[in-house]
């Protein structure tokens, strides 16, 4: 039989140490990350406002060269579009 080379206890300790600083490591991304992305935020914008949208405005750029994501939302939610793929 092999003997371990570490305990029980010790992997435990190991394992919480580790986790910690992958928290804080985590954590500390979170904050840089915040003071970069909190700039750039959703906008929700009715099917009528799309659709009527000015080449010049930041909906009509959106408009032409966007992407789709979710097509056939028109018929219901976008959880219903989806599930309809």
């Amino acid at each position: 039989m092999v003997k371990a080379k570490y305990t029980t206890t010790e992997i435990t300790k190991i394992a919480k140490a580790l986790a910690k600083k992958m928290l804080d490591i985590q954590a500390g991304l979170a904050r840089v990350f915040s003071k970069y992305l909190s700039i750039i935020e959703p906008l929700g914008y009715s099917s009528e406002d799309f659709q009527s949208a000015d080449p010049e405005t930041l909906l009509g750029e959106i408009k032409k060269s966007g992407k789709v994501l979710c097509s056939g939302a028109k018929s219901g939610t976008p959880r219903q579009a989806l599930r309809s793929q």
